[in-house]
């Protein structure tokens, strides 16, 4: 893992020679769709060298950092949607698009945050997003 860290580091500083004569570093050159370690070999300088599974792995790193960070956000916000407090006392009935069996089913099990909501067996992740629409008004009538 710290070879590995290393060599990013090095892909960071190295520069790499564009046709028009402007220079990137090797990492901005990785990330384009149509380049490869093959080309930017002769401008790495790593000891010793990378092994291919250690080249395939940064250049996926690179590759695909921007959907990684993005994936990484979504988890963080379903996280923090899953710790979000349901009031004990929250009048599920009076949720509009929830069915007469989800209510119950909330009403028996009273879970206390969206999460466990969500494992409760048979309620649709249209009844948890209802829910939550309905907790973000009361929390903003409170507010105003």
């Amino acid at each position: 893992q710290e070879r590995l860290s290393r060599a990013m580091s090095v892909l960071e500083q190295t520069p790499f020679p564009l046709p028009e004569g402007d220079r990137i570093t090797l990492r901005t050159h990785l990330k384009k769709p149509e380049s490869s370690f093959t080309s930017a070999e002769p401008f790495l300088v790593f000891s010793p060298p990378l092994s291919t599974e250690e080249k395939r792995h940064l250049q996926a790193e690179i590759k695909y950092e921007g959907y990684l960070k993005r994936q990484d956000r979504e988890i963080a916000k379903i996280q923090k949607s899953d710790r979000e407090k349901i009031p004990s006392l929250t009048p599920f009935e009076r949720i509009p698009g929830l069915s007469r069996e989800i209510v119950e089913q909330l009403k028996k099990q009273i879970p206390s945050t969206l999460g466990e909501a969500k494992k409760i067996p048979g309620i649709t992740p249209a009844a948890v997003s209802n829910i939550q629409i309905y907790l973000k008004l009361q929390k903003k009538k409170k507010k105003d």
